[in-house]
Parts: C-alpha cells; structure tokens; sequence
C-alpha cells in the first residue's frame, strides 16, 4: 500500500498461473490542482509467490471508482466491475483492459441512486455482472447482459 487508504476487493488467479488483485487506493493515481486524489480502482498483477508484475491505478480527478470483482476474458483481457459516483451518488461501472491493466474502455450504467456491481462473469460474446441498486422504494437487484464492448 501507500500513504493513503488501499483497499482489495478480489483475486482472480490467470491461465498462466499469475494473479490479479482488484480494488480501490487514495494513495495512487491522478492528482487535482490542490494535489487531492480520489479513490481509483487498482490493479494489481502478481507472480504465484507474490512479487509485484504490474499495478494500475484507473480514475480521474472527478469521481471516486472502486473495484469489487474482477474476471479474466477468453483473449486474455480483464473486466473490471463497481462503482462510480461521489459520496452516495453511484452508477454502476465496468471496465476492460488489457492484461497489463491498461484501459480499453469505461462504461457507466445509471438505473438508480445507488447502484453497485460486485460479481463479473466472461464468455465469449461478452459479460454478465450482478449487483445492486437503490430504486424510489428499496434497493433492488441488478444484473447486465452485455457485449465484448459493454454495450
């Protein structure tokens, strides 16, 4: 970790026998003109034995993301599930990246005040990923269907 708040949410092991931790940090990323961060999600890759390969941290200086499940693609490629918002305000989020963890693109799915992803599933015509969202009167489940683009 840093000098900040450093979360894990998950651990997918990969077909090469590495592993990625996902999850959110403070105490990396972009920085604002007051040099203030917001939460990002963090990647991390991880040989078997737990040494270091690689990290990303993915946000911006608008809105706090956070991780909360990871899944390895058949090419190869990440998606990341959670959330983005800022302090309740929340839209779901998913991400695909590369095997490095660089970002191939972002999607933000809004149903309600409050809405988190927290389980990811890849097949090769796209994802399924499940959650939560806070409707006009309860919070209610949340499940997407969606392509290899997010659509």
């Amino acid at each position: 970790g840093g000098i900040k708040d450093d979360l894990g949410h998950t651990i997918i092991e990969r077909g090469d026998g590495t592993f990625v931790m996902a999850g959110a940090t403070n105490s990396y990323g972009m920085r604002d003109h007051l040099l203030r961060r917001k939460r990002n999600i963090w990647l991390i890759g991880l040989e078997s034995d737990g040494d270091t390969l690689w990290t990303r941290a993915l946000g911006d200086t608008l809105m706090d993301r956070e991780a909360f499940a990871l899944a390895e693609t058949p090419t190869g490629d990440l998606l990341v599930v959670g959330e983005r918002g800022l302090g309740r305000a929340t839209d779901a989020l998913a991400i695909r990246t590369t095997s490095t963890g660089d970002t191939l693109w972002e999607h933000v799915y809004d149903t309600g005040d409050q809405d988190r992803l927290v389980h990811v599933r890849a097949d090769p015509g796209g994802f399924r990923a499940s959650g939560r969202t806070f409707g006009s009167s309860a919070q209610q489940v949340l499940f997407l269907r969606r392509d290899n683009l997010g659509q």
